[in-house]
């Protein structure tokens, strides 16, 4: 009985311990502040009877929670006062010139596109720039003739003010905790991206891991620039907390723990797995609960510390039991043992990390803050983003055509509720076709999956109270889902405008108006990405390998000039050692952009197999040039110049050149697919046989084996 109760209290223990994140990410504060302010705007005004009044206060929260972008607390305030400012200018000018049509589409064209290019001062600026936009659509959404022009402008900006006045009060309240959200979040992903490298050791297991692990180093990557910036707008700022120290630690932890899962790759042989499955079993376990460890990383929480013991135990096992493997096995149990000493130096890395980081110095310089500087200056800063080859000046330009063209076709046919078509066009269109494609599925398959709910609410005459409980769940799976499952979002966002609608009394005609408005929408920022400056991903690919080579190369040479400088008092070593760390880091971010690429390729409409193989072919090699570079570094630092080394280092950079300036002369060639397409059946193999050759490697091996892929691939 008491075995039977420890074994219920341990799966209790484990349910709990799987549902500790899931219970974080919905006790997010931004979005569970932001669903209040907007609920506590909307619902009593609703009671009382004043609908429109309701609906845009709750509206102006949105807006101004979508202008929301900064970390450091001036920089929120200053950004809510911008939005204090520009949102009762804007909308009030809207209804003034809403009764003449044309006059009103010039000044939505070009309000829109002054507004949308402020992105060019910072992504603050340009994040309030769209709020603004959006909140002047807003105010012609829930238009109506009979109030007075001031109304629906000050509705909204009390909307706003009350959105900041909540935020600010969290920020009094809970201090530090939007950024121990995003640590959070940081670490779910890194404790998916480790399990997702040790899957390989089970029996049975896929083999083709590469596009799971880069998948989610994407999603991590995303996750860990979100923060890694938010904290340097802090540290820029002049802010100085054991808090910031500890996420500044978390941070750098994340990387080096990152860099390790890289390293982690081992994909054993069926006989050599047959013979030694449990013990791969449980290596893949102790991967299992540093995940855990990972989703649930804290500062002083060392009591978590797995015992090194159970390490040396592992490492023990195949001796143990009589089950050493031969010499046939030889260099696969050397891999296995180098994936338990990699878990176990991520131990180590979370063991210091909880343990606390020191209050990080001031380093105030304020560099990315807004500045400011004269009217001159500032002109010539956005009259220089005026050319296509701006990724700014494209994105305005097609958000003008597009929200000008929506207002033309909305008018013309007299659409009921047209400015649904403007609002989609403006929160569809994204800066490329590749980010625009899925958002037009995603919001077209929330919308339809809306209103079939919608539909059968309908079909059910359901009553008040139903309809504010839903209006409630609604507004805040909106606020939790919005920036993460955009398609569930815009699913939420359909349920609450319709119980809105609904409860002011004009509930019934939604359906029909809602769907041709989206649908028109989600058409309009297509058409103008598809026939302005698309940026095809197929295009863009051999550039970005380019790059991705050039940094290879730039990290060799910084190699080179740090090992000229032996002599560890020499003053210029130091820079040199800064300059190999940045330039390696440089590597990883080219190599993530790269494997972007061929996601956005497969994002775009009706993409080719043959050419999405050749990209993730490439992706694939980069990746293994990646890992080996990756084994590089962790050598350099206990390197010391021979004649042996120089010499292949020398050759190693003269093969990545060779490489480099043979894609300078292919990049732009219009048979750069069908001549990789030709020769990747041998390439793939290749590959393949490079990267079974696992980590037991020197520098000189390591170097003759770059030399051997970039051979391969050339």
């Amino acid at each position: 009985m008491s075995q039977a109760a420890t074994s219920l209290a341990s799966n209790l223990n484990k349910m709990l311990k799987n549902f500790q994140p899931t219970l974080r990410n919905l006790l997010n504060l931004r979005a569970n502040i932001a669903a209040l302010s907007y609920l506590s705007c909307a619902l009593p005004l609703f009671f009382l009877g004043h609908y429109t009044t309701g609906f845009a206060l709750s509206l102006g929260s949105i807006a101004c929670h979508l202008g929301d972008s900064a970390s450091v607390t001036r920089h929120r305030l200053f950004d809510f006062l911008l939005c204090f400012i520009l949102f009762p200018i804007h909308c009030y000018l809207s209804v003034v010139l809403f009764p003449t049509p044309w006059l009103y589409g010039l000044y939505l064209a070009g309000s829109s596109f002054v507004l949308l290019m402020l992105s060019v001062y910072s992504p603050r600026l340009g994040a309030v720039g769209f709020a603004t936009v959006l909140a002047g659509i807003y105010t012609m959404l829930i238009y109506q003739p009979g109030l007075e022009d001031w109304h629906l402008p000050l509705a909204l900006t009390a909307g706003a003010i009350w959105y900041a006045m909540w935020q600010c009060f969290a920020l009094w309240r809970w201090p530090g905790r939007e950024d121990r959200d995003l640590q959070h979040e940081l670490y779910q992903e890194l404790a998916q991206k480790l399990i997702s490298h040790t899957r390989p050791l089970l029996p049975g297991s896929y083999r083709e891991t590469f596009v799971v692990t880069a998948k989610l180093r994407a999603l991590y990557a995303g996750k860990y620039n979100s923060l890694q910036q938010k904290v340097q707008q802090r540290l820029t700022a002049g802010e100085q907390s054991q808090e910031l120290g500890w996420l500044l630690g978390s941070i750098n932890t994340a990387d080096k723990i990152a860099e390790l899962t890289r390293l982690l790759h081992f994909t054993p042989g069926a006989a050599y797995q047959s013979q030694h499955q449990f013990w791969l079993e449980q290596i893949h376990a102790l991967s299992g609960d540093l995940a855990q460890r990972l989703r649930t990383a804290k500062p002083k929480a060392a009591n978590l510390s797995l015992p090194m013991e159970r390490f040396d135990a592992l490492r023990q096992m195949p001796a143990r039991e009589g089950m050493e493997p031969g010499p046939e096995f030889r260099h696969e149990y050397l891999q296995t043992l180098a994936v338990i000493d990699k878990l176990e130096l991520i131990n180590i890395a979370l063991t210091q990390l909880e343990s606390g980081y020191p209050v990080p110095a001031n380093s105030h310089t304020d560099s990315k803050s807004l500045q400011l500087s004269s009217a001159s200056v500032l002109w010539q800063k956005f009259s220089s983003q005026l050319t296509l080859k701006s990724n700014h000046f494209r994105h305005a330009v097609r958000a003008v055509i597009s929200l000008t063209l929506g207002w033309a076709v909305v008018t013309a046919l007299h659409l009921e509720f047209g400015f649904w078509t403007l609002m989609t066009s403006l929160l569809v269109l994204k800066p490329n076709l590749a980010l625009t494609w899925p958002r037009l599925l995603q919001r077209l398959t929330g919308t339809i999956g809306g209103l079939a709910i919608v539909a059968l609410m309908q079909h059910w005459q359901i009553g008040e109270p139903l309809l504010v409980a839903t209006f409630t769940l609604a507004a805040i799976g909106f606020f939790h889902t919005a920036n993460r499952f955009y398609g569930f979002g815009v699913f939420c966002v359909t349920l609450f405008v319709f119980c809105g609608f609904a409860l002011s009394g004009h509930g019934d005609g939604i359906l029909l108006p809602r769907l041709e408005n989206t649908l028109l929408g989600v058409a309009l920022p297509v058409l103008c990405v598809l026939f302005i400056a698309p940026e095809w991903q197929k295009r863009a690919f051999p550039n970005q390998l380019l790059s991705t080579v050039s940094g290879y190369l730039t990290y060799l040479k910084s190699m080179q000039l740090y090992l000229g400088h032996p002599d560890q008092t020499n003053q210029s070593q130091p820079d040199d050692s800064k300059e190999l760390e940045e330039s390696f880091k440089q590597c990883v971010r080219n190599d993530t952009n790269l494997f972007d690429h061929w996601l956005g390729y497969l994002a775009e409409p009706r993409p080719k197999s043959s050419v999405a193989e050749v990209i993730l072919l490439c992706c694939h090699g980069s990746n293994i040039i990646l890992r080996l570079f990756t084994l590089l570094n962790w050598q350099a630092q206990k390197l010391a110049a021979d004649d042996l080394i120089t010499r292949e280092l020398a050759e190693t950079i003269a093969v990545f050149d060779n490489w480099h300036k043979r894609l300078l002369k292919d990049a732009n060639s219009p048979y750069f697919f069908e001549v990789m397409r030709q020769h990747q059946n041998d390439i793939r193999a290749r590959l393949l046989e490079i990267e079974q050759q696992g980590e037991q490697l020197d520098t000189v091996n390591i170097l003759r084996l770059l030399r051997t892929e970039v051979e391969a691939l050339m």
